[in-house]
């Protein structure tokens, strides 16, 4: 056991990803998109979406109208089992395995983060500035040219920001977390 303090968050955040852990499609805007069960991370996660490897498969959601900075974040598992790669900034290349779209248009693939969870679990994020002209959605794309895998994938989060915060599930509805406060008593001192 190691002591690595306290998480604390210091931003209230909201996850606009209105079905974040895979338990449903509904009020999402999908293709080639399945529900799968899953038990990672000792059971904690018990559902996901599931990509297909060779068709062109979409998960996302309207509404980004702000120009603004945005994260986008999400576990997966690769079918081959091995870490998600993400080689090309086209895409729908050969080197990737899936983007990240907001406003309707993809992040740069090379630009995301990708760190390992154990047991080929992933937690891939990835940021971008939208200008608040585009078509608004927001998701995970996986095109028929990208690297030929199966995946699944939950936990999706997408959060006004530069960098992802911890998980905030959400079951039909954005959801929101306050910041943390952290205080220590006077009498704490002695």
């Amino acid at each position: 056991w190691v002591n690595e303090g306290i998480l604390h968050e210091s931003e209230a955040r909201t996850n606009l990803f209105t079905r974040s852990s895979g338990d449903s499609l509904s009020g999402l805007t999908n293709g080639n998109v399945s529900l799968d069960t899953v038990s990672w991370l000792g059971g904690s996660i018990t559902t996901a979406f599931g990509m297909a490897s060779g068709v062109t498969a979409y998960l996302y959601k309207t509404g980004i109208t702000t120009a603004t900075t945005y994260t986008l974040s999400c576990i997966v598992e690769c079918g081959d089992g091995l870490a998600p790669s993400f080689g090309s900034s086209a895409a729908s290349s050969i080197l990737n395995e899936f983007v990240f779209i907001v406003d309707g248009a993809s992040i740069n693939p090379t630009t995301y983060n990708v760190e390992p969870l154990g047991s080929g679990l992933y937690f891939v994020w990835a940021t971008k500035v939208s200008d608040g002209t585009g078509n608004g959605n927001f998701g995970v794309v996986k095109y028929s040219t990208n690297i030929a895998d199966s995946l699944q994938f939950s936990r999706v989060q997408v959060e006004v920001g530069s960098f992802p915060t911890s998980y905030i599930p959400t079951s039909g509805a954005s959801a929101s977390r306050a910041a943390d406060i952290a205080s220590i008593p006077t009498s704490a001192f002695g």
